[in-house]
């Protein structure tokens, strides 16, 4: 589920279940990071593995950095379901 707000746009990444949790994405790049000189098409063409590694582990902290609620039944059991950024209702796709 994903947690946002109509009014200013503020999100969050999924809630944290046992289904879902950031840091199980980033055990993709494992495998990557085992093979010395790997390079995929994909990559921008200037970026290394470690490169791209490194920005996706970035991305992750960031991701934990701004849960605002990191699962759905502390968001369910929360009496404010405020925006933290402009204060209107927050809404879960």
């Amino acid at each position: 589920m994903y947690l946002h707000c109509h009014n200013c746009g503020w999100q969050q990444d999924d809630f944290w279940s046992e289904s879902y949790n950031p840091i199980k994405s980033l055990q993709f790049w494992e495998k990557y990071l085992l093979k010395p000189g790997f390079d995929h098409d994909w990559f921008d063409s200037d970026q290394t593995t470690r490169e791209v590694i490194i920005n996706e582990l970035e991305k992750t902290i960031d991701n934990i950095n701004h849960m605002y609620f990191r699962t759905y039944e502390e968001y369910k059991n929360s009496v404010d379901k405020s925006c933290p950024q402009c204060g209107n209702d927050l809404d879960i796709d």
